[in-house]
């Protein structure tokens, strides 16, 4: 069940990064929607409590759309238990992917809490990767779906290099 691929953000969604990072308002990870409906982009229902799970305090955390403007759906593919998108700037380095790193697996065990990821379920993580350059600003984007308790290996292997991908995985372990 575990897979690598990519993924493109709807082209709202890219906009909106591009304008935010410009900005420089993006938050360290910023939580997308991660579902579209004829041509609407939607959060899925997990992500009304992203912000209230446990993250490192050193780590911004918050939502590209403001409260006002998030849509939310409660609907789920048969092989997927749990759908995040996420973006992160990989000017953060090694500390910033640990920061995401951490996040996702407190996602995970939050809804495991709350009964809605069952032991050895699938995550599809949407990752877009933003590297800043100037005013030249690139959205990579990756899918990631494995396991709970392989989901982190597999997020530092597809977004980090390898000596960063060893030193992130021995802090995990920590």
């Amino acid at each position: 069940m575990n897979a690598l691929g990519g993924w493109t953000p709807s082209y709202e969604v890219a906009a909106q990064l591009t304008q935010r990072a410009r900005a420089g308002t993006l938050p360290d990870i910023t939580v997308l929607p991660s579902q579209r409906r004829e041509g609407e982009d939607f959060y899925s229902e997990s992500d009304s409590q992203a912000l209230k799970v446990p993250h490192d305090a050193m780590t911004k955390i918050g939502f590209l759309d403001g409260e006002g403007d998030r849509r939310f759906l409660a609907e789920y593919s048969a092989d997927v238990a749990m759908q995040l998108a996420l973006a992160w700037s990989a000017e953060l380095g090694s500390a910033g992917l640990l920061g995401l790193v951490k996040y996702v697996i407190q996602r995970a065990r939050a809804a495991g809490l709350a009964g809605t990821l069952s032991d050895g379920a699938a995550l599809e993580i949407n990752v877009a990767r933003i590297t800043k350059s100037g005013d030249d600003i690139e959205i990579e984007g990756l899918q990631i779906t494995a396991r709970e308790d392989e989901v982190a290996k597999f997020l530092v292997r597809a977004l980090a290099s390898h000596d960063v991908a060893n030193t992130v995985l021995e802090k995990l372990n920590e």
